[in-house]
């Protein structure tokens, strides 16, 4: 998968060098679709609106933007981190036992 944010006129162009390291492939696309972000923040509102998936192939950038609405609405940031009861930790050991 190539990606980029579209900057010129000819976009197909700005990926031509990427597309060379690649060699020949079986199949390609363009697809091009333009990037929106919220006017405001959602806190007078109460409508909490993400931006436009961008170029990042993982999510990266729509992970962040869904972690900071979280924040903004919870007002502080989301713990993943979860450390398992003593009931869970006795279930595991012994699946792997």
């Amino acid at each position: 998968m190539v990606s980029t944010t579209v900057e010129t006129e000819e976009p197909e162009s700005e990926i031509k060098f990427a597309l060379e390291l690649l060699g020949p492939s079986l199949e390609m696309f363009v697809n091009i679709t333009t990037n929106y972000s919220p006017l405001e923040t959602g806190k007078d509102s109460n409508l909490w609106i993400t931006k436009s998936y961008d170029p990042s192939s993982h999510f990266e950038i729509a992970s962040e933007d869904i972690l900071n609405i979280y924040e903004q609405i919870v007002g502080e940031k989301l713990d993943l981190n979860i450390d398992p009861s003593e009931d869970e930790e006795d279930y595991w050991s012994g699946v792997f036992d």
